[in-house]
């Protein structure tokens, strides 16, 4: 069996097993003996490699027995050795650090060190509670000893099978040593019948540790190697909910953040990485800690947070235990320059020689060439990954020279491996001009990988195609590949459960939709590149939202998701398999295994289909709008392209773009958003004079862009045009509010201790309305629940909300409206309401909800309330001081009621503050409407 990329980097957790560092189980025994519970809470032990159910703890004189009560106070108990308080003149066999109880994180903490011999080893609380344990302190046997000192994995199996027919009596413990050094060697098979053969001789001798220690790595086989989900999941739940020892608690948590990971639950997953860490920590647990910062730290890359993912793997190769083996050694180095290369991958600067990946990989390299068989995998790994980095940076010529050089090692390649260095060699030739030569790669990578569409390789090779085209000039080439790469996308990146959740997913699987969109316009044809980049921008909303739904768990939970899931994902490593012995087959075997993988790719298709259709019965739907402008009215859309932006100024007589390149002279730095903005303002200028109103969609960084402010004729623009800001999407089925003929207001003010205005800001509004027959609810602070807010949201016309806003961390999370209880409305619930309030005024600090930090989009609140139906909303893209908002509010008001013209009442209220109290930022707050 080849094992895959992902395989061999989890491989390494199960390697520290060999050193018989066992868990222990003391809620499993405790109950079997009558002992009162102690009143301190969740006593945790470490260092016992053996526990019998009658409390016989056995370690051996190189193990310290550590102990440790979290949340206790140093004089709530008492420990005894032998019936004798534990001092450090109790024992001459003791050796005892300085203090014998000190604080640690939280608790107090106790470490032992003992000679050979037995001992009675007691815990007494100040309420008369006592739980005693027996401990039998031995040397290591002589065969272990002699095992642990065999460097080579094939001899140390030769030795672990003589034992078995010369030392009956440590059979048990000798299959548990075979199980791992053969999962080392990837024999799987051979590895769990040791496990079972040796999970029959500890149930045998009553020993807990070991049985349960040897079900994690059942769990790690099933998890990982076999995908077998739910039983994994099954032999998790099966443990007991209070475990007592270090290496008990650290285990559980560490497999069910994998679990979590695998499922695509990445917040679950950081906190129970965390929790493991946090075990390994207090107990000094050196090689634990380290494996669960590794895995916590891919879920870091994986959600595209890539500066801390780096910073936290830098400070762990730091910290690599000085007698572990470079073979192992070189994983984790290995891992720092993969997290690079994907930052490398993300970014769209050339990124410092710090953050580049080539040293850490390098010397990954080094170690495994000075210590690792020659046909390592991990070495081809390193390779395939400086490979790439290589091609990131533009060095095609070194790129080339390294894969000459894997092929050179004439080693059996993973089916993964082969597929990413066709795809690399594809890169290649594109980048070298040699279009017919990355045609025929693309193509085989298209027929490797085409029986999982919704693979990253698969996209690959379409958008691959489509650049070879297009390099060939063969446009209408070109442009058909670009459609299937749209189609792919867009009907399968529900499939993110599976593939992983991460911030730069969508743009990732969207970039290419820049050269897509800029060879329309090349070619003349800005009607289709408007389209396409709007039907994109859509798609991208759309899908930040799903996948916010996703990572948040409203379909993880669900049992049947979780399946399809699963299978998908076990279906596919089987069709991967089949496809790879399609190039050993012999001819006449051919025909049946293309038959059989027809079925599998048909299986398949239908996982996916009624997985689809799961999460469309759950998430909110929405869809794109594609509005028109009105006859007075001018649209401006921006969209990114390769090296530079693409503006189009639509109206009902045309569509007039302009292309700016940030790479050309004057050099980027001089192309921040606003200068961009202005540049098309003075491109479009002869469209945009002829029209009254401006409806603008930004993207990417231009969200930050207030037009408002922009000079046009010498003038602001706001003195001379009207401004709103558009949102493509709409609720699917969403029908119009008969709440908007109704003067009915709901006003929330939630000041959270420290916004003084907002109370009294609620309190104008009503009285503003008041005198237009307006019937107006009003909730402060407390008052403002959820359960209120959904009652009333769908019942009124206008809703008004003064407050704070909740920002994400993540182009993912969503924005959030605080409310009584730590609650929040989310919206998601604002999606949700059957009905949406005509008029919405957000008076809250960035509560349009689009972050300029990223060039990820997101759906926020102001979008919400529009795309559930509401025509107009107020919110702003900046934090605004709660006096000004007050401000800004009254007079907005006073506007509106008098004119009853929401939009113009809003600009208006903007000129007459800008010209009356210049010193304040008036033009954060904006219109977003449908």
């Amino acid at each position: 069996m080849n094992q895959t990329p992902k395989t061999k980097t989890a491989m390494w957790l199960f390697i520290s097993f060999s050193t018989a560092l066992a868990v222990v189980f003391f809620s499993i025994y405790s109950t079997t003996v009558n002992i009162p519970p102690l009143s301190i809470n969740k006593v945790m032990l470490s260092g016992c490699h053996t526990v019998e159910e009658t409390n016989h703890c056995q370690l051996n004189t190189a193990t310290p027995l550590k102990i440790w009560f979290p949340e206790a106070q140093l004089n709530d108990f008492e420990l005894l050795i032998n019936d004798k308080i534990l001092d450090s003149a109790t024992n001459s066999n003791l050796m005892i650090k300085p203090s014998i109880k000190q604080v640690k994180r939280g608790g107090v903490y106790t470490e032992i060190h003992l000679k050979n011999g037995s001992y009675t080893f007691s815990v007494e609380s100040s309420k008369n509670a006592r739980q005693v344990f027996n401990v039998q302190v031995y040397e290591t046997s002589e065969w272990q000893n002699k095992y642990q000192k065999i460097e080579d994995k094939n001899d140390a199996l030769l030795f672990l099978n003589q034992q078995l027919t010369i030392n009956n009596k440590s059979a048990a413990k000798i299959y548990f040593y075979l199980s791992r050094l053969q999962l080392q060697q990837n024999k799987i098979d051979e590895a769990l019948e040791s496990l079972s053969l040796s999970n029959q001789l500890f149930e045998k001798e009553n020993n807990i540790n070991n049985i349960v220690d040897n079900k994690m790595l059942q769990v790690y086989i099933l998890l990982f190697l076999q995908d077998k989900v739910f039983e994994s999941q099954d032999i998790l739940n099966s443990l007991p909910k209070q475990l007592l020892t270090a290496e008990s608690n650290y285990y559980r948590y560490f497999y069910q953040a994998n679990l979590y990971s695998y499922l695509g639950e990445y917040r679950q997953a950081q906190q129970l990485f965390q929790k493991a860490e946090d075990i390994a920590n207090t107990f000094d647990l050196t090689k634990h800690q380290i494996d669960a910062q590794h895995m916590y730290t891919r879920i870091l890359v994986n959600s595209g947070d890539f500066k801390q993912a780096i910073t936290k793997r830098e400070q762990l190769v730091s910290k690599l235990p000085s007698d572990w083996e470079n073979c192992r050694k070189a994983k984790y180095f290995n891992g720092l320059g993969w997290a690079k290369l994907k930052m490398l991958e993300a970014s769209t600067i050339v990124l410092p020689n710090e953050s580049l990946p080539f040293e850490s990989l390098n010397h990954a390299l080094e170690m495994l060439e000075a210590s690792c068989p020659i046909d390592s995998p991990d070495k081809i790994n390193v390779l395939i990954n400086l490979a790439k980095s290589y091609y990131l940076i533009k060095k095609s010529n070194q790129a080339s020279d390294i894969l000459l050089r894997i092929e050179q090692l004439n080693t059996q390649l993973s089916y993964r491996q082969r597929i990413e260095l066709i795809e690399l060699k594809g890169l290649l030739a594109l980048s070298q001009k040699h279009n017919e030569l990355a045609l025929s790669y693309f193509q085989l990578l298209k027929q490797l990988a085409e029986q999982v569409k919704y693979s990253d390789f698969y996209l690959s090779a379409l958008v691959g195609i489509a650049d070879s085209y297009q390099q060939s000039h063969l446009y209408e080439h070109a442009l058909k590949y670009y459609l299937l790469a749209e189609r792919v996308v867009f009907d399968n990146s529900l499939s993110v459960p599976i593939i992983g959740s991460q911030e730069n997913f969508l743009e990732s699987k969207l970039h290419f939709s820049y050269r897509y969109v800029y060879l329309l316009h090349q070619l003349d044809r800005d009607k289709e590149a408007l389209n396409v980049a709007r039907r994109f921008h859509s798609f991208w909303l759309t899908r930040m939202f799903h996948l916010n739904q996703l990572t948040e768990g409203s379909l993880i939970n669900n049992q049947q998701w979780s399946r399809l899931a699963s299978q998908m994902k076990s279906l596919r490593k089987t069709i991967i398999t089949q496809q790879s012995l399609e190039w050993s087959l012999p001819y006449d075997q051919l025909e049946a295994s293309k038959i059989e993988l027809l079925k599998l790719k048909q299986e398949m298709a239908k996982l996916f289909n009624e997985s689809l259709e799961l999460v469309n019965k759950q998430l909110v739907q929405v869809s794109p709008l594609m509005s028109e402008p009105d006859k007075n009215e001018v649209f401006l859309f921006f969209y990114p392209i390769i090296d530079g932006w693409l503006g189009f100024a639509k109206t009902q007589d045309g569509i007039h773009s302009y292309a700016i390149n940030i790479n050309e002279p004057p050099q980027q730095a001089s192309f921040l958003p606003q200068a961009l903005a202005e540049i098309w303002l003075e491109q479009f200028k002869p469209i945009i004079s002829q029209y009254d109103s401006i409806k603008i969609f930004p993207f990417g960084d231009m969200k930050e862009v207030n037009f408002n402010g922009l000079m046009f004729n010498n003038q602001k623009l706001i003195h001379q045009k009207t401004i709103v800001y558009g949102v493509d999407l709409k609720k699917q089925n969403n029908n119009k509010s008969t709440a908007s003929i109704q003067k009915r207001s709901l006003i929330v003010a939630n000041s959270l201790g420290d916004l003084k205005s907002t109370e009294s800001e609620a309190q104008n509004i009503i009285n503003a309305v008041q005198p237009f027959a307006w019937q107006s609810t009003l909730l402060l602070n407390n008052e403002a629940t959820i359960k209120a807010l959904q009652q009333q949201l769908s019942k009124v016309s206008l809703f008004h909300y003064a407050g704070h806003v909740n920002s994400p961390n993540s182009g993912i999370a969503e924005h959030e409206l605080p409310l009584a209880n730590s609650i929040s409305l989310k919206t998601r619930d604002i999606l949700l309401l059957p009905q949406a309030p005509k008029w919405v005024v957000l008076s809250a600090c960035n509560s349009s909800g689009n972050s300029p930090a990223h060039q990820v989009e997101s759906i926020g609140l102001a979008h919400a309330f529009v795309i559930s139906g509401s025509e107009f909303v107020i919110a702003t893209n900046q934090p605004v001081k709660d006096h000004i908002a007050k401000t800004f509010m009254s007079s907005f008001y006073h506007h509106w009621m008098s004119k009853n013209d929401f939009i113009q009442a809003a600009r208006q209220t903007q000129i007459d503050l800008m010209d009356s109290q210049p010193q304040h930022n008036w033009l954060a707050f904006r219109v977003i409407t449908i």
